[in-house]
């Protein structure tokens, strides 16, 4: 399905967002067949999502980009939106700008952004990639103004591409948007293979997502599994330093682990504990892996896919407030 989305030897930008890293690893098996399609690919974003990309495709170019930085500071998304929202603007524009210098110089044919909605360019096919059609938040309100925002910059690109299988959604409802035209469900897209392998671990737990989330969840998590020596643990912190610390004897710790390692750690492991990420989802399916997945607190899309997969039984969710009840579910 991807590859007939592509035409051959293009000089293609793929921009996703690095808000947490689900975005930058959704796009390497779109980039992988680009480059198979013998496309001429630039990748632009930033930080930990630039990264990251930057070990996958060490040969390829990239353009630094303005970072939104989100943070987490209240309880509800909404808020943590609209107090950021000065700033976000800002960023926004330069972003806009940042494209349009790089679009008069290099003359891309396809722009690809993945959730970046400041990057297309009036001068080439400009492609969203987004799971994200129909916005849910408790409050309807909040609901209604957050997705006529949402479908009037969705509007603005030639296509929108969807992470998801069409006929038995991942995504739930967050994909159902009757009113948006030109709109491709692309499948699941994930880096990772299942793979015949040796089960070595008993949990792996792998973590990412904004600050100061994503070390929240990271220091309740070591203080419960070190104690649990009964197991053989994996622990993936999702931060990009130089070495992980050493914790406990029955965690084997990684402070960020590029694809291929992390596909076998993955395969070597009998169940997966981490948060409800749309990428995340995508992965458990390609491994086919059972896990146990927590929620980011205040994040509607998070929170809303949690009680999706719950109701669906198709994964444990375990709320964040309910971290002690942790040891029930790993017996």
């Amino acid at each position: 399905m991807i590859n007939k989305l592509f035409v051959p030897k293009s000089k293609v930008l793929i921009a996703p967002l690095n808000w947490g890293l689900g975005h930058a690893t959704r796009c390497i098996p779109i980039i992988n067949h680009l480059l198979e399609a013998q496309c001429n690919v630039t990748i632009a974003t930033d930080k930990e999502a630039l990264n990251l990309l930057r070990l996958e495709f060490p040969r390829l170019a990239f353009v630094e980009l303005p970072a939104y930085m989100v943070h987490y500071k209240h309880r509800s998304l909404a808020f943590n939106i609209l107090s950021q929202f000065p700033k976000f603007a800002k960023i926004f524009r330069a972003e806009k700008k940042r494209i349009d210098r790089l679009q008069e110089k290099e003359k891309f044919d396809l722009i690809i952004s993945d959730c970046r909605y400041g990057i297309r360019s009036k001068n080439a096919k400009n492609i969203l990639i987004t799971h994200q059609l129909n916005l849910q938040f408790d409050n309807k309100l909040v609901r209604a103004l957050s997705n006529a925002a949402n479908s009037f910059f969705i509007k603005k690109f030639d296509e929108v591409w969807v992470p998801d299988f069409k006929d038995h959604r991942l995504s739930g409802a967050l994909s159902k948007n009757k009113d948006l035209v030109n709109v491709k469900f692309l499948g699941g897209l994930s880096r990772f293979t299942k793979q015949d392998m040796d089960l070595i671990f008993d949990v792996c737990v792998v973590l990412s997502g904004p600050e100061p989330k994503r070390t929240i969840l990271e220091s309740k998590l070591l203080d419960i599994l070190s104690k649990r020596k009964d197991l053989n643990i994996a622990f993936v912190c999702g931060t990009q330093k130089e070495a992980a610390p050493p914790y406990s004897p029955n965690l084997t710790m990684h402070n960020f682990l590029e694809s291929k390692k992390l596909n076998q750690l993955l395969n070597a492991s009998k169940l997966v504990l981490s948060r409800t990420g749309y990428t995340t989802l995508m992965d458990l399916s390609a491994l086919s892996k059972k896990a146990i997945l927590i929620p980011t607190p205040g994040q509607s899309e998070q929170e809303y896919l949690g009680k999706w997969h719950k109701k669906n039984d198709l994964f444990q969710i375990l709320e964040e407030h309910e971290i002690d009840h942790l040891n029930d579910l790993l017996g």
